[in-house]
């Protein structure tokens, strides 16, 4: 079954899109849509399994042929069921049965290694080595240690006895005596010298033989390490990326700072651009969507559509699609009022602030208008970092600013011992099953899509958000948020991640199922301890939603 999709000739079908929508957009093209949408239902009806199981990211590119015809190729994210090709999808951009040559032995090879070392770390003779030297060290120790408490002894007698000598009026006897305690000052340092060399000797040689036995556990890893790059970097070889101008380049020269990812070159959009340009197709519009269960870590809705990955695509894509009217890549929504700033408290000390949704808290990579930026115009002589914490762009409400560094630290330090009080509005999709409860799931950062974060039970930093249900409206619910720690996204993760609420924000690109206006998150109520007087201040800013 050919990857080309023909449009049924009975649908009504929105015009092609003048330029290519950015792929990076939240939002795809009509006519992207319209292709998902009956890529959907070839699922359904071709593979319901699919929709049971964990799930992928499948994508759609509408194309027009060499010969006019207007249609859609299909793809999906790397593999399904450890198969690469699928009837009815593009194949992927490297030539399976090419790397199957190499790879197939290779990684036999890394598994013979990987036994090896195995048996080498778990080996009794490696175990009775080290067992054997940390017996002899502490034995040395304890004979060491009661060697010196005997000489102490024997020193404490001496003494003694010099001091007794002391007293002897004869000058021979008292020489005599004092020479043999001579002797045996010294019959006691060459003992002790000798009790040292006698266990620093059998130490050294069991050391020898334990370093022996894990420098070639670390010659063998290093064997396995440079296999593994040296077969990573024959992957990466098979990728050779082309686009419409007729220029190809391989994966490695679109990643020039830093080895490319895992992956790379497996989403769904470089492989249907990259069957497009090399078959005469134009590429005209494109729609990657999620498929199945959502993921464990990630929060992904099943049938929603989402941007190309920035980790792994966005080095990709613009080069793949040279020789087509691209759209630039959007910006972040502003939708705040120039200058706009509501200043709800002001002393000589801080300030609180009333941030409207659509305002970056700092300067970004692209944006500079911020509450930061505004804030340094309207208060010239403020010093320090300001801001003494962030909102995300989407949210709105209370955020709190130091005038002077003194002050910023002491705010600071309440945040960090988690005595300043928060409370956010939020409205969600759907209800809860409870009326309140606590969520606890650790959070990072998505290495290949960020900003987006993931729950990681692994490496996540410990996140804690308190919840309780303010009113239940139709199939929305409107929620108080109380967060416990201050994570990136912890908010929007917790209450939209399966094992948290399951049931996102209204108006969150990211994490969310339901589009609207803005992101229906407020921080509405924050209190804290004055940094100078240490009055308990308490601030509030309704929702606008």
């Amino acid at each position: 079954m050919s990857p080309f999709h023909r449009f049924p000739p009975d649908l009504s079908l929105p015009p092609p899109p003048l330029v290519f929508p950015s792929p990076f957009a939240a939002t795809p093209h009509p006519l992207a849509r319209e292709a998902a949408a009956l890529l959907q239902r070839f699922l359904r009806e071709r593979y319901p399994q699919w929709e049971r199981r964990e799930g992928k990211m499948f994508g759609v590119l509408v194309v027009r042929a060499g010969s006019g015809e207007l249609g859609y190729l299909a793809g999906f994210s790397g593999m399904i069921d450890e198969r690469w090709e699928w009837p009815g999808f593009v194949p992927p951009v490297f030539d399976p049965a090419e790397r199957q040559a190499f790879l197939a032995a290779g990684e036999r090879r890394l598994d013979a290694l990987a036994r090896q070392l195995d048996a080498l770390r778990q080996s009794t003779t490696l175990t009775t080595a080290r067992r054997a030297l940390d017996e002899a060290r502490k034995q040395a120790e304890r004979e060491l240690a009661a060697c010196r408490r005997m000489q102490r002894e024997n020193r404490a007698r001496r003494r003694r006895e010099r001091e007794r000598l002391a007293t002897v009026m004869d000058r021979a006897d008292r020489a005599a005596a004092l020479a043999a305690l001579e002797r045996q000052s010294q019959r006691d340092k060459r003992e002790r010298k000798a009790l040292r060399r006698q266990w620093d000797g059998r130490i050294d040689a069991l050391r020898q033989q334990v370093e022996a036995l894990e420098a070639e556990i670390t010659a063998l890893e290093r064997v396995r390490r440079e296999l593994s790059q040296s077969l990573q970097q024959r992957v990466f070889d098979g990728y050779r990326l082309a686009n419409l101008l007729g220029e190809t380049k391989p994966l490695k020269a679109l990643f020039p700072d830093a080895l490319a990812p895992g992956g790379a070159g497996d989403c769904a959009g470089p492989k249907l651009i990259h069957h497009a340009v090399t078959h005469g197709m134009t590429p005209l519009a494109m729609a990657e969507f999620w498929w199945g269960r959502p993921p464990d870590s990630g929060v992904r809705h099943h049938g929603r559509f989402y941007p190309a990955c920035r980790g792994k695509c966005r080095p990709i894509l613009p080069f793949m699609l040279r020789g087509v009217e691209l759209a630039p890549e959007p910006g972040p929504f502003l939708l705040a009022e120039e200058d706009a700033l509501d200043i709800v408290y002001r002393d000589d000390h801080l300030l609180v602030i009333d941030k409207p949704a659509g305002l970056l808290s700092v300067p970004g990579k692209a944006v500079a208008d911020s509450v930061l930026m505004r804030l340094r115009r309207r208060f010239p002589k403020a010093s320090g970092p300001l801001l003494v914490h962030r909102l995300d762009l989407g949210t709105s409400g209370l955020l709190l600013a130091a005038l002077t560094p003194e002050v910023h630290k002491r705010l600071q330090r309440q945040f960090l011992e988690r005595s300043v009080r928060k409370r956010y509005v939020a409205i969600v999709a759907g209800e809860p099953e409870a009326e309140e409860g606590v969520i606890e799931l650790p959070l990072r950062v998505d290495l290949d899509d960020r900003p987006r974060q993931l729950v990681c039970h692994r490496h996540g930093k410990p996140a804690t958000t308190r919840w309780r249900v303010v009113a239940r409206e139709g199939d929305r619910s409107r929620l108080h948020l109380f967060p416990l720690t201050g994570r990136t996204h912890q908010l929007r993760v917790h209450v939209a991640h399966p094992a948290g609420l399951g049931l996102p924000i209204i108006g969150d690109e990211l994490y969310g199922t339901v589009p609207a206006p803005r992101m229906m998150l407020h921080a509405e109520a924050l209190e804290i301890r004055h940094p100078v007087t240490g009055r308990e201040l308490s601030f509030h800013a309704p929702a606008p939603f």
